[in-house]
């Protein structure tokens, strides 16, 4: 048996001990003992838990892998920093958009890292 502490604004599992009721220590009154899950998937922690109060349960979350998109703009340099990138290859003579460019390879890095699916 499994014990969870449970953050009551966010019903976030914050963490899971093993053992009874006794297991339990004092908490603040933002936070409550759950008894569950009742096993653990095999590598999974806290953070992949969540209480349903609901049906008063604990139970994983596996998260949707972020889109595609949204991974590349969280990935690609700040649009300022990617202008400073083109403003410093036209200074040096690099013609943007060739292989040769600062910001060319930056761009093709990250779409070669997360292809379009």
């Amino acid at each position: 048996m499994y014990q969870s502490l449970i953050n009551k604004n966010s019903g976030r599992v914050v963490q899971i001990i093993k053992g009874g009721s006794d297991a339990r220590f004092d908490v603040h009154e933002d936070f409550m003992w759950i008894d569950g899950p009742y096993e653990l998937a095999k590598g999974a922690d806290a953070p992949d838990y969540w209480y349903h109060s609901d049906d008063r349960e604990v139970r994983r979350t596996i998260p949707r892998p972020t889109p595609y998109d949204l991974n590349r703009r969280m990935t690609y340099e700040s649009i300022e920093n990617q202008l400073d990138m083109l403003f410093h290859d036209m200074e040096a003579g690099l013609v943007p958009g060739k292989e040769s460019s600062t910001w060319f390879a930056h761009v093709k890095s990250v779409k070669d890292q997360i292809p379009k699916p």
